[in-house]
């Protein structure tokens, strides 16, 4: 059932974006630093714009996967040792009282 959700969101999608690409032909012109001029279809600089914001959100996620996966490894160490300890402890003799 995911699957068939996830083509059909897949298919809507892409549908959008071909029509809005051949429904917006016309050429922009991006004036940037230092009279720098590109000169591109519309749908062709929203792609770029597009994936350009994807790759940074790619980056910034795994930077903080990466944190996550490191503090997780952490306190996997000091619970096992933390466990170690403890039944060491079980292991001790109890004086009767």
């Amino acid at each position: 059932m995911r699957k068939i959700v996830l083509l059909i969101s897949m298919f809507v999608v892409i549908t959008l974006a071909i029509t809005f690409a051949l429904r917006n032909p016309q050429v922009v012109e991006i004036n940037y630093y230092m009279g720098f001029i590109w000169r591109g279809q519309l749908t062709f600089l929203l792609l770029i714009t597009l994936s350009v914001g994807m790759i940074f959100s790619a980056l910034i996620m795994s930077i903080s996967l990466v944190k996550h996966r490191a503090r997780a490894s952490r306190a996997n160490r000091r619970a096992l040792k933390l466990e170690n300890q403890l039944d060491e402890l079980k292991a001790l003799p109890v004086d009767g009282i």
